[in-house]
């Protein structure tokens, strides 16, 4: 699949990298995910959109990026971001405030709906969208994976009823980088079977237990590790982490600015 370059790296395009040799034997192989290949390391790497795809494909957490990322990128797996309004609705949007400053934890979705249409002319495909209004639109795409990047601990427990509700345990990928929303979300994720991405802190002590000869791979509970994949981090990140990972059935998840360019793409790709 080709991959969309973009301008801004903290905005960009995910590119996961899934390269294991072994993820058949991973118990989440055959049961969550099933609509994506797992690959060999020789393949190439499974594409999801951050944000629907970052500024260069228009409004961020918009349907309009959406509808972009997944007609015309072709991406396999959708990254957005979840809050919860003060009455329980969840709303798609990365920061807890919107651009206008209304708090989506304490405001109800009426009060954030007519607010964003009027500063955007009514224009209903340029406002932070519901979940289940993302569902609905892309209900025919039934090979695109979700990955919910959980902002809000609130939020948890109703993204869950709605995965039991509409099935789609199995294309789910559950994240959040607050460890703390990421230790709430862990356990009700794997009694679905439904993998989880680690959250940053967690990946400094891996690092960390790696460099220090203290790591043991069987203890990992995440099964996604991801790195950001920036000239700084690539100048001190060992290939050899990552194949420890990967004997140990984790995948890989790497976003930031070596992922905005072919040739950053291939030197990834190299790497591990």
């Amino acid at each position: 699949r080709n991959v969309l370059p973009t301008t801004n790296p903290s905005r960009g395009l995910f590119l996961f990298l899934l390269f294991n040799l072994a993820i058949a034997m991973s118990k989440f192989a055959t049961t969550s995910l099933r609509n994506i290949r797992f690959t060999k390391s020789n393949d190439p790497p499974i594409h999801a959109s951050h944000r629907g795809g970052g500024m260069d494909f228009g409004k961020e957490n918009t349907m309009q990026t959406y509808r972009r990322a997944i007609i015309e990128a072709e991406t396999q797996i959708l990254e957005v971001d979840l809050h919860l309004t003060k009455d329980r609705v969840i709303l798609l949007n990365h920061d807890p405030s919107l651009s206008n400053g209304m708090n989506i934890r304490r405001s109800t979705f009426e009060e954030i709906r007519k607010a964003e249409l009027a500063a955007n002319g009514n224009q209903l495909h340029l406002v932070a969208p519901t979940l289940m209004e993302v569902l609905d639109e892309f209900v025919d795409h039934q090979d695109l994976v979700y990955f919910f990047d959980m902002k809000s601990i609130d939020a948890v427990q109703p993204a869950i009823d709605v995965i039991l509700e509409r099935n789609l345990a199995s294309r789910i990928i559950f994240g959040a980088v607050d460890p703390n929303v990421n230790e709430e979300v862990l356990p009700l994720a794997h009694s679905l079977e439904i993998p989880v991405a680690a959250d940053f802190s967690t990946m400094q002590n891996l690092y960390m237990q790696f460099l220090t000869n203290q790591l043991d791979p069987s203890k990992i509970q995440h099964d996604i590790l991801g790195f950001i994949a920036d000239p700084v981090m690539m100048s001190f990140l060992q290939p050899k982490i990552l194949e420890t990972f990967h004997q140990a059935g984790k995948w890989i998840a790497v976003f930031g600015a070596e992922t905005n360019t072919k040739d950053g793409i291939e030197n990834l790709m190299k790497f591990g």
